[in-house]
């Protein structure tokens, strides 16, 4: 029994792998058509321009010598090395843009397409394995580890400068973290449920809008009396979730959900990030700025106030949970200051009814996955777009690969009668994924 759970786990990732691996090669095509000049380079066309080029400069070179064979005496020693290097330079250039151009995408499209010999296939495959089309790392900022840097306790008591400087600490406290086989996995099966659901019902549309208006409330109904954690606004829930995961993860550490648990810190620290620093990608959140900024700076009164029992983030952890549960006050006496509302004591809440339910982690990973997919959903193409321009999102992956599966409600399937694996694009659906076959 666990040996056939071992080769469905093994296969599930290989499925996601996949199916990551298309919406890769669509962004790649995607970007190519958005930013650069594709449609002219790989054209009849723009081949023949290649060609000229080409063609010019050896003509040039060639022309070159010869003028120079019969002038010889005519030019100075320094004139003569310095063209011959621009003429070699102009060459090599020609020539990489020619081995760029024979092993893109674009050449190992139309060789499948064609069904060219698999030889000529296999080396576009292998040297495309040597390009990497999307770092594969997800952006991350978490709150505690930011809020125990000396460098922004020491901003506390000004306000003007707190706000200066937590702007510039959101650029240096930006780590990263591998989009991991696990994460793929998680989100791919999750998606691929929905997908079945949607089925189920026949491609109602209205059903799919129900799908994905999800955002955490459907998956967090086994959980009692949580609802108010995720019936407010995007922004308000995402982080106040962010907050009592991070406490759970380190009052909680079961080897038996080691994966859910670390895929949950992982999406929850991306989605802080898209929150503070891509807040187009998001649903608007009225005084976002606001309630972020005054709940990082009670987090970083609180600790700067007991930092001799704070030492790390899991002592912070247990000291945040420790003061909601044994009091209140303290933190009820920060959140309504002048300064504005924090949503740290919601945060501390929320950890604290997990806590004494025992919700497990997967429960929670789901919760950041419904998030995830929400968020992915809700946001506009034209931002999407934009991020492609710095090597594009992780939500874009996420959306794109809903979109693949019919989860978008751009495709209506059930009223337009189109099917999701026939659906053709500016340069085909069905032909991009032979093509990640192959990659």
């Amino acid at each position: 029994m666990v040996k056939k759970e071992h080769v469905e786990d093994k296969d599930d990732k290989k499925q996601s792998n996949y199916a990551f691996k298309l919406v890769e090669v669509q962004l790649g095509f995607l970007y190519d058509l958005l930013y650069t000049k594709s449609t002219i380079i790989y054209s009849p066309l723009g081949l023949i321009f290649r060609f000229i080029s080409v063609l010019s400069i050896v003509s040039a070179l060639a022309s070159y010598v010869v003028f120079l064979n019969v002038h010889e005496h005519e030019y100075s020693r320094v004139d003569v090395p310095i063209t011959y290097c621009l003429f070699i330079g102009a060459i090599l250039l020609e020539l990489y843009a020619f081995v760029s151009l024979v092993f893109s995408d674009w050449t190992l499209n139309w060789l499948v397409v064609n069904k060219h010999s698999s030889l000529q296939i296999f080396i576009c495959w292998v040297l495309s394995r040597c390009r990497k089309r999307w770092s594969g790392q997800l952006a991350q900022h978490n709150l505690l580890n930011f809020c125990m840097k000396k460098r922004v306790t020491r901003c506390i008591r000004n306000d003007f400068l707190f706000r200066s400087y937590f702007v510039m600490e959101l650029y240096r406290q930006r780590t990263w973290e591998d989009a991991d086989a696990d994460l793929k996995q998680f989100i791919f099966k999750h998606l691929t449920q929905k997908q079945e659901l949607y089925k189920e019902q026949g491609f109602d549309y209205n059903f799919l809008k129900k799908l994905l208006s999800y955002k955490g409330d459907n998956a967090s109904i086994s959980i009692k009396n949580i609802g108010w954690s995720v019936e407010v606004e995007f922004g308000h829930s995402l982080l106040i979730w962010h907050i009592a995961t991070d406490i759970c993860y380190h009052s909680r550490t079961q080897e038996s959900e080691k994966d859910y648990r670390e895929v949950s810190k992982r999406i929850s620290n991306y989605m802080l990030y898209l929150l503070l620093m891509r807040p187009l990608m998001l649903p608007k959140w009225i005084n976002r700025i606001t309630h972020v900024r005054n709940t990082f700076r009670e987090a970083v009164r609180i600790l700067q106030r007991e930092q001799l029992l704070v030492k790390d983030a899991a002592s912070a952890s247990t000291l945040l949970i420790q003061m909601y549960t044994q009091c209140h006050q303290p933190l009820e006496q920060l959140r309504v200051e002048k300064t504005g509302k924090s949503l740290l004591h919601e945060g501390c809440r929320l950890a604290s009814q997990i806590e004494d339910q025992r919700v497990s982690w997967e429960v929670i990973c789901n919760v950041w996955i419904e998030m995830l997919t929400y968020a992915a959903s809700q946001c506009d193409w034209a931002a999407h777009a934009q991020q492609l321009r710095r090597g594009g999102e992780f939500l874009t992956h996420v959306c794109l690969l809903m979109a693949e599966l019919g989860l978008s409600e751009q495709f209506d399937i059930g009223r337009k009668g189109l099917s999701v694996e026939t659906q053709n694009d500016g340069w085909g659906c069905v032909r991009s994924k032979l093509l990640s076959s192959y990659l």
